[in-house]
């Protein structure tokens, strides 16, 4: 779910997070949003247009907050307690990853369809109707556990490098954030991060140009869009470059790291059209419309926020990467 422009404005409010089934009262001036479960990750984001922004970008972060609602007042910023600095193992490498599902599960609300899924977990002693307790485990069941997690972990990082739908060269994924029963779908996204739903922004990436070859920094490329095919969005569009095998950006002399319809001094062709030039070395010409590559094998990627319907309907395809 999304809080921002495209859903409920930029205007200043209060939002309360509730669960399905919560039947409190909320104060007048209180807008409920409901939340699939009790627990969550809560992410914003600002736009910061440059150096000269940070400023104002950060006195709108500090502007934001949150308070339990027996606490809350919407006249005084909440003040939260400073969080424990408690030791634990890490859930993601160690048996504690069953401890943490197994809390989870037992306060996860069940969905239709799932109750032959849940008693699996009951089975191995992690579900919501068992008890999990690391010291109880025998030897064989710490081995064994432990070589699912291994497992799991390697099928997971195969199922990120799974093919993607190409339009024109670029790979463009737009199911994420609605998984429904999908769940390796599910936990490759999450193994990246998170992702938005395809209406809040899209992200079409590439790694070959136009003639199937893989993009590497050591070529020049030229990306051009039309005059009236710019990127249809209402909100920004921008493109950067990574390090292929990293998936990291690479320092640069200009300190660019995208380049978009934001970007100060970007110049238009006479006929109105707009070409990038994507390139490791400075180039003679046009700057203003240059893209620093890094060296060796790199992967584009596009920003694509608030995309316009013809986007989602694949009636506007981004223009192929062209090597010189």
């Amino acid at each position: 779910m999304h809080i921002g422009r495209r859903t409920t404005g930029t205007k200043e409010r209060l939002f309360a997070l509730v669960t399905p089934t919560w039947t409190g009262t909320l104060p007048d001036n209180v807008t409920p949003i409901v939340t699939e479960t009790a627990q969550g990750w809560l992410l914003g984001r600002i736009l910061v247009t440059g150096p000269d922004d940070f400023t104002a970008a950060q006195s709108l972060v500090e502007q934001i907050w949150l308070a339990p609602l027996d606490e809350f007042n919407a006249e005084t910023k909440y003040q939260a307690p400073e969080p424990m600095n408690a030791k634990k193992q890490d859930a993601k490498t160690s048996l504690e990853f069953f401890a943490v599902l197994n809390r989870v599960l037992k306060t996860l609300p069940s969905r239709p369809g799932e109750a032959a899924l849940i008693a699996q977990f009951d089975q191995i002693g992690v579900g919501p109707n068992a008890t999990f307790d690391v010291d109880q485990l025998s030897a064989a069941q710490r081995k064994g556990l432990q070589r699912a997690m291994d497992d799991a972990e390697q099928i997971i990082k195969a199922s990120t490098q799974r093919t993607i739908a190409s339009f024109n060269g670029w790979m463009i994924s737009k199911d994420i954030g609605r998984y429904d029963y999908r769940y390796m779908h599910r936990a490759a996204v999450v193994k990246g991060g998170y992702g938005n739903v395809p209406e809040e922004s899209l992200y079409p990436a590439a790694v070959f140009d136009s003639n199937g070859n893989l993009l590497d920094g050591s070529n020049e490329f030229r990306i051009t869009f039309k005059a009236g095919q710019l990127p249809p969005v209402n909100g920004f569009w921008s493109l950067s470059a990574y390090q292929l095998t990293s998936a990291k950006l690479a320092p640069n002399s200009i300190n660019r790291y995208s380049i978009g319809n934001l970007t100060q001094g970007i110049s238009y062709n006479p006929d109105g059209s707009l070409t990038l030039i994507l390139q490791h070395e400075v180039p003679k010409h046009n700057q203003t419309n240059w893209l620093p590559l890094p060296k060796g094998h790199f992967m584009l990627v596009m920003r694509l926020y608030e995309p316009q319907q013809k986007v989602l309907d694949n009636e506007w395809i981004l223009p192929s990467i062209e090597r010189l």
